[in-house]
């Protein structure tokens, strides 16, 4: 199931499940949630507390993610369409929040110069793994030495298989 804070929490958990001290989760079901500006807090906290993948829209508001750490979730993979190099400061931020963790991005589309990948990897070590688009030589090549850092091509099978 993947979609907003709301449409998750409506579509896939239950009635009887929707309460304030979290869900629990299907065992066969995947979940996907995409963050922007719209959501409250009931509604996180009424998601189970594994996530398999959060989309960070541009307006995504780190206090609210900020609450996610410290309510105790945590997510398989972290997708920012559109990254720019702009964007680093908010998005650094929100992923430093789960920095002991081993961190799985998803990079669709992204505009980061080289500059910006650089500082992407110098900032945050504890990426593992970059899902990107075909042609992102910048990026593999501003990670190229870190030693447990894996670089993998966006493509149809591998979407398919998060499923």
């Amino acid at each position: 199931m993947y979609g907003s804070v709301d449409q998750v929490w409506r579509r896939h958990i239950p009635p009887d499940k929707r309460h304030p001290a979290g869900a629990t989760r299907g065992e066969t079901h995947k979940i996907g949630v995409r963050f922007d500006s719209n959501f409250s807090t009931l509604e996180l906290e009424a998601l189970p507390k594994q996530i398999d993948d959060v989309c960070c829209r541009h307006g995504a508001s780190f206090k609210f993610i900020s609450r996610m750490r410290y309510g105790g979730y945590s997510v398989t993979r972290w997708h920012f369409p559109d990254l720019r190099n702009v964007d680093l400061d908010w998005m650094i931020g929100i992923l430093r929040q789960f920095r002991d963790s081993r961190l799985s991005l998803v990079l669709p589309r992204n505009g980061l110069t080289a500059a910006g990948a650089r500082r992407l990897f110098e900032e945050l070590p504890q990426i593992r793994e970059v899902y990107h688009d075909p042609g992102a030589a910048h990026l593999t090549s501003a990670g190229s030495g870190a030693p447990d850092l894996t670089f993998i091509e966006l493509s149809t099978n591998n979407i398919i298989q998060w499923m």
